[in-house]
């Protein structure tokens, strides 16, 4: 085993909690990137982009619109749960009005 594979398999018991936390938080508030996402979950920002990209390879996420991120003002992907549909009034996410 490589130190890189020794490395990986060390953090993925870290890794995997990361990804549950993200996922609950996704689902429960759709529309944050990831920058917002890290600042309300406590996970380093780095972290939360690594794990993202992750979810959605599983499955459980979708990349959503992009717009300015409230955190550092750059214009970021959103995330949603990958079964998540628009409100059918129109009406914003919960994620939006906070």
């Amino acid at each position: 085993m490589t130190t890189s594979q020794q490395a990986r398999a060390a953090h993925e018991p870290t890794a995997q909690s990361h990804r549950e936390t993200i996922l609950s938080y996704v689902r429960t508030f759709p529309g944050h990137t990831a920058a917002e996402i890290a600042q309300a979950t406590r996970i380093e920002r780095h972290e939360v982009s690594r794990r993202l990209p992750e979810l959605e390879k599983a499955g459980d996420v979708t990349r959503g619109s992009e717009r300015p991120c409230e955190t550092n003002g750059h214009k970021m992907a959103t995330w949603l749960p990958a079964a998540w549909r628009p409100p059918a009034n129109g009406a914003d996410t919960q994620a939006r009005l906070f």
